[in-house]
């Protein structure tokens, strides 16, 4: 399992991630699924409706809106993308809870310490770290 992204889609969701700091920033990722390869060509920043530092919720709208842009686009949903302003880049009791869409990546950013760490997971019962690959 490998998510590819470009370097500057992720240099863009680690921006937003900054932007939001000290809350959770979330996000969608889009693109092409070809087996256990996922390469992201379409990020989808959205507003995290919990303002919250240790949570988030994309806005149902919105989500609604991007998942018709997705199809209406041919690609694929690949997952979602959130960030972790003071904890590490794994999921969290929380993110476990929520992760509702099964085979999706979810892609964490830690922010700890300064620094921008990007860990991806898919869900399958269970996290399973999955590596991340960037191309330029």
């Amino acid at each position: 399992m490998t998510i590819l992204f470009s370097r500057v889609d992720l240099n863009k969701i680690i921006e937003h991630c900054w932007a939001e700091y000290p809350y959770e920033a979330c996000g969608i990722l889009a693109g092409l699924i070809r087996g256990e390869e996922k390469t992201v060509t379409r990020i989808y920043s959205t507003r995290n409706t919990l303002r919250s530092a240790t949570r988030y919720q994309v806005d149902p709208e919105e989500q609604v809106r991007v998942f018709e842009e997705i199809e209406e686009s041919r690609l694929d949903l690949i997952g979602f993308y959130h960030s972790h302003p003071s904890f590490t880049a794994q999921p969290s009791g929380i993110d476990e809870k929520h992760a509702y869409y099964p085979e999706q990546s979810y892609v964490i950013i830690s922010l700890m310490g300064g620094e921008a760490e990007v860990r991806s997971y898919v869900w399958r019962d269970r996290f399973l770290e999955e590596a991340v690959q960037v191309v330029e």
